[in-house]
């Protein structure tokens, strides 16, 4: 999906696939501001990602943002950083995709690029005049009940780190064999706290199909565990092909609408972006 300032960009397709662009006529119109006060022009761009043709019609509006206004500060709002995983390489074989894709956004020169939780500080450094908003994990008990007396949990110590919500945590340690990805062996690490009978939220940037945070419930829940929830600021669509989904386990999810597009009576979207 992409928007500029409050106005859907229409997106369709010609017969042989190409792209057929639209923007609406009211972005061509200056406020009264900018007529009365001649102030540089600004235009933002929100790009939510659903998939990677999407980066051509980004291109491409911003072209035509920049040809209709010489000058012009144009930001980009881009809640989710795509190829952020593959921030990386280990062998010549392998592309480095995220790299490619920062220099292609970086063409444009955008005067900000704002990101929710960018997930690789690898992607924060190759994206020009990155601003980062603070993550909604930050405000996340602001979406639960307060008599939960929630103990967060970080599934694994790059999380941890990262937020740093609470004084009273535990964290999930997970073995994982890189050459497959696969995760082999997880364990809690308490900190001398007794979880029997607590209620835990889960707190991490982004969820694929929940492996690692259906091995986190299994593990709480041999502890004694009562009530598990999740939060993600980036939860993918593909959560609902998971495990995790359908295990009964957890109690609720939280996330933004970054790049969740689906219903789920477990999964409460945090409006944010796509409205």
């Amino acid at each position: 999906m992409l928007k500029i300032d409050t106005y859907i960009v229409k997106i369709t397709k010609f017969p042989d696939g190409t792209k057929r662009i639209e923007i609406p006529s009211a972005v061509f119109m200056p406020t009264f501001s900018e007529k009365v006060f001649e102030h540089p022009i600004t235009k933002t761009i929100t790009w939510c990602y659903d998939s990677d043709e999407e980066v051509f019609s980004l291109l491409a509006v911003a072209d035509r943002i920049k040809t209709a206004f010489p000058i012009v500060n144009l930001e980009l709002n881009m809640p989710y950083i795509p190829n952020a995983r593959m921030d990386r390489v280990k062998s010549k074989q392998e592309v480095f995709t995220l790299k490619t894709f920062c220099n292609l956004i970086n063409s444009v020169g955008f005067s900000k690029a704002r990101v929710l939780d960018p997930h690789s500080d690898v992607s924060a450094a190759l994206i020009n005049n990155i601003e980062i908003t603070p993550t909604l994990a930050r405000r996340v008990y602001d979406f639960y009940p307060q008599d939960k007396n929630f103990l967060v949990m970080y599934p694994d110590a790059g999380a941890a780190k990262k937020f740093n919500i609470s004084k009273e945590y535990i964290i999930g340690n997970k073995a994982r064999d890189w050459s497959t990805g696969s995760i082999y062996d997880y364990c809690i690490i308490d900190n001398g706290i007794d979880v029997k009978d607590r209620n835990i939220l889960i707190v991490d940037d982004i969820c694929s199909y929940g492996g690692t945070f259906l091995l986190a419930a299994k593990a709480l829940k041999s502890m004694g565990a009562n009530e598990i929830y999740l939060h993600v600021d980036h939860c993918e669509n593909s959560i609902l092909n998971g495990e995790l989904i359908k295990s009964g386990l957890l109690s609720g999810i939280t996330t933004t609408d970054s790049i969740y597009t689906k219903q789920h009576d477990l999964i409460k979207v945090i409006k944010e972006y796509r409205t």
